[in-house]
């Protein structure tokens, strides 16, 4: 082990391609700090249990239990029931019917055998169907989202002008 004095009185006599040389017990110090850093950080982690962060991490579906991809209608969802959800909540449940008296298993195989148990599931752990946009939200969402794209094309354009403007300079290359 070297200490620190030793070291920079060391590599002050080091030329610019000796900076990547370093002794092995160095690098090996470096190494190990950052691994025990993360350790800490796995350690730490593991020791929050709330189901709230480990939903987060593991990202399962709350109502079939594949793989999910985000947070939609206020639960954790995959994109398949994400988009059985937007279609059916705002159905009348009378429409609906179970063959086996509401008591489906929901879950990746089964998901698509009986709608009535889903939706029913989906209500059972609080998705929200008023989060569910309308006709006119869309439309002004699309609206909204065009003006700004339009913002954006005027305001390169803008930019783009203003650099036509700019009178170009030459430079002569130095010669020795």
């Amino acid at each position: 082990m070297i200490s620190s004095n030793q070291y920079w009185s060391h590599m002050s006599s080091f030329n610019f391609d000796d900076l990547f040389l370093f002794p092995d017990d160095i690098m090996e110090e470096k190494t190990t700090s950052s691994f025990e850093t993360d350790q800490y950080q796995l350690q730490t982690l593991s020791n929050n249990n709330s189901t709230q962060e480990y939903q987060l991490l593991n990202l399962e579906c709350r109502v079939c239990g594949s793989p999910a991809h985000g947070y939609n209608f206020d639960q954790i969802t995959c994109e398949s029931c994400k988009a059985f959800f937007r279609r059916n909540a705002l159905r009348d449940m009378s429409q609906l019917r179970c063959r086996y008296l509401g008591s489906c298993i929901i879950n990746n195989n089964t998901r698509r055998q009986c709608a009535y148990c889903r939706l029913k599931k989906c209500f059972d752990i609080k998705m929200r169907k008023d989060w569910i946009r309308t006709k006119e939200e869309k439309q002004l969402r699309q609206l909204i989202k065009l003006s700004k794209e339009q913002k954006k094309i005027n305001n390169l354009t803008n930019h783009q002008q203003s650099l036509v403007n700019l009178p170009i300079i030459v430079r002569k290359k130095k010669t020795f």
